[in-house]
């Protein structure tokens, strides 16, 4: 028996190695090519890692006063001199919106996903048979071995596939969160556009008033009308006053929401670019209900969400099924390293098989099976949901419209009426100054009340169209 004297005086690798009994020159720049990798694999790791913390109040107040130097530079985002437009209002809501960008980045998570799951497992270095008592026997030997795991067959393209659906249901959120977005923000531009068109009504309003005020003065003071009819129309003008002035801060509310919903700085000028609202206009028609519904379920975003997960269920039923079947864990190749080698003798070969003996996987499958049945009836309750939603905002819209066609056609005819009258006294030389500001006065009001009814009827119709189209960018026409 052979013992080493260890360390050698020189600790170098090849002295280290001439130490060792039994070996040729061959077998030892064998074992001192390997040594470097083995040296490598031990400690050519990371550093360990350093658990962080992240400051809540710290990290949001970062955040804020980024948002802040952010919204000042929008600021100077090109508008035309003409003004903003819905289209590019809901352009900067969709680049500025926080949420977005969020799930805009679990969806780039979702494709790198997609990527990872088509890749093989790395395969692993095995060192075996390294004993102590073969050492000091002087016939030290070592079992180099290379094992790498073998996948079920289909077993990597059902995980691409699940990768893929799931990429495809956050895509689906993507989609849906941008159909949001540019529906609040075609909410807040045509809510812009309604109170422009109800505070210069009731601008008109004031004046006329005020002009009814003047006549009825000049009459009371030649004892023509009473102090009665003088407190009514002081009264009546107090009252446009009010309404104006509150239409004026409604809208005050509603440029400064629909600014900071596009991450502008409320303190900048804003000008519409679009076509005023004329409330005696008629109205456009909704289309077929039938269409509207077939429309609806080809746009919207949670129906492809919901049947991505079924493409998804599929995947995880197949990977559960085979799992059923045995199959070979890993297969592996040798060689052995050590003193007088018998040629053709240092190649070893292995290779297991995982055998379901105790286990079938029949709770996985069940499990699966249950899982795919859930997402294909949440996919038809989806259906339903969508068909009985557009229903609903079919007939609110449908009412509404009516009602506005009605009281369209209502003011229409009295305007044609007293245009009649009017021109009837002027022939007759019989023209009451007050009767016909009292009449323009009716009139206007009555023009209020309409672009109220037109409020209402668009509200319907654009939950109607988001109904439809999922909030679609650009898809719910304008009043106009």
């Amino acid at each position: 028996m052979k013992f080493l004297s260890w360390p050698p005086s020189a600790a170098s690798p090849a002295k280290i190695l001439a130490a060792l009994p039994g070996y040729s020159q061959t077998q030892r720049a064998s074992i001192l090519s390997v040594l470097p990798t083995m040296l490598l694999l031990v400690f050519g790791q990371p550093a360990c890692f350093r658990a962080t913390h992240t400051e809540p109040a710290a990290r949001a107040l970062a955040v804020y006063s980024t948002m802040r130097t952010k919204m000042v530079d929008v600021a100077h985002t090109p508008i035309p001199e003409s003004g903003l437009s819905e289209s590019r209002a809901v352009e900067l809501a969709l680049e500025n919106d926080a949420g977005l960008k969020a799930l805009r980045a679990e969806f780039r998570v979702a494709e790198a996903e997609v990527e990872n799951a088509g890749q093989l497992e790395n395969p692993e270095i095995r060192v075996t048979q390294f004993r102590v008592r073969d050492l000091v026997e002087g016939t030290p030997s070592i079992d180099l071995s290379l094992r790498a795991p073998i996948p079920r067959p289909g077993e990597m393209d059902a995980l691409v596939a699940e990768a893929k659906a799931a990429a495809a249901v956050a895509d689906a959120d993507v989609a849906t969160g941008s159909r949001r977005v540019a529906s609040e923000v075609r909410l807040l531009y045509q809510e812009l556009l309604l109170l422009d068109a109800e505070t210069q009504a009731a601008h008109a309003s004031v004046e006329i008033r005020t002009r009814l005020l003047d006549l009825v003065q000049k009459q009371a003071q030649s004892g023509i009308t009473t102090k009665v009819d003088l407190a009514y129309a002081e009264l009546a003008l107090e009252q446009a006053h009010q309404e104006h002035m509150m239409l004026k801060a409604q809208r005050v509310s509603a440029r400064i929401a629909l600014l900071e919903r596009l991450g502008l700085r409320t303190d900048i000028e804003l000008t519409l670019d679009a076509p005023k609202i004329d409330p005696e206009q008629e109205p456009q028609p909704l289309g077929s209900m039938e269409d509207l519904i077939q429309e609806a379920l080809k746009n919207r975003p949670a129906l492809a969400a919901a049947a991505a997960r079924i493409d998804l269920a599929a995947a995880v039923t197949y990977q559960e099924r085979i799992k059923a079947w045995p199959w070979f864990s890993f297969v592996e190749i040798g060689y052995d390293v050590g003193p007088d080698p018998v040629e053709g003798t240092e190649w070893s070969f292995g290779l297991a098989v995982e055998i379901p003996l105790f286990s079938t996987n029949s709770g996985g499958i069940a499990v699966a099976e249950a899982e795919q049945h859930r997402v294909a009836s949440e996919f038809d309750a989806e259906v339903e949901a969508v068909v009985r939603s557009v229903q609903k905002r079919y007939r609110q819209a449908t009412e509404a419209l009516n009602a506005l066609t009605e009281a369209s056609r209502g003011l229409r005819k009295a305007a044609e009426a007293a245009a009649m009258q009017l021109q009837a006294a002027l022939v007759a030389s019989r023209v009451d100054m007050v009767e016909v500001a009292m009449l323009e006065d009716r009139r206007l009001e009555a023009q209020r009340r309409l672009l109220k009814m037109v409020r209402r009827y668009y509200e319907a119709r654009v939950e109607l169209f988001d109904t439809v189209r999922g909030g679609a960018l650009y898809g719910a026409p304008t009043i106009n």
